[in-house]
């Protein structure tokens, strides 16, 4: 059975982590890279958590680049300590030095549409952070949306238990932009023809806490 080509857009915090070892551990996918993005840390930080992950999943050769750094619209907000300062809660003492030599030299926004363009129509696109390399993408190439595959995009929130800096960046980065690609993807030149999931927070972490259930009763 042929592999799912995947591209993930990340910010990295720890529920991003786990979201990256899920797939990671799955058999099914072939993630074709790993693109970046501001959110819950800076955008140094989160291509170093990341970088991270992949080491301690010896995983190294999934190609990682470094995206958007602030919003498109509107002043870059202090960055929330949700997840720690660094978005990984703070437990590392040390931090790689050399993390920067360890990532590509293109821009994620070009990476994206590159890797999709490469494999048409067999791309999908897991966006758990602000979706800004993703609305990038769609700027740029006109037919980004016409040659990808599947859009996910993890956004919104049932129960609004969270802090208000993280509400306001899910109004502001996810609701605005997703509002925004929708309408690009719809009013494109394929219509509605791609297949679009948006999933929650309480989704996800749902999926992953059966994920861990499921692979300690096996």
């Amino acid at each position: 059975m042929a592999q799912k080509l995947v591209i993930i857009d990340t910010d990295a915090g720890i529920d991003d982590a786990q979201a990256i070892m899920m797939a990671l551990a799955a058999p099914g996918l072939q993630i074709l890279g790993i693109t970046c993005c501001f959110g819950n840390t800076d955008v140094d930080n989160v291509c170093q958590n990341v970088l991270l992950v992949l080491s301690v999943c010896e995983r190294t050769q999934i190609p990682v680049f470094q995206g958007a750094a602030g919003p498109l619209v509107g002043a870059t907000k202090a960055f929330s300590d949700h997840f720690g300062t660094d978005g990984l809660g703070d437990v590392l003492e040390d931090r790689d030095p050399q993390w920067k030599e360890k990532l590509q030299t293109e821009h994620a926004v070009t990476a994206m549409i590159r890797l999709v363009a490469d494999n048409p129509k067999q791309v999908s696109l897991v966006a758990l952070g602000p979706l800004t390399n993703l609305a990038l993408a769609v700027r740029l190439d006109p037919s980004f949306q016409q040659n990808l595959k599947e859009l996910i995009v993890m956004g919104g929130n049932m129960e609004g238990k969270t802090s208000q800096s993280i509400i306001d960046d899910t109004v502001v980065f996810q609701v605005h932009l997703i509002l925004y690609i929708v309408h690009s993807f719809l009013t494109g030149p394929i219509g509605s023809g791609l297949d679009t999931a948006l999933t929650n927070l309480q989704m996800s972490f749902n999926a992953i806490q059966l994920y861990f259930l499921a692979s300690n009763c096996s």
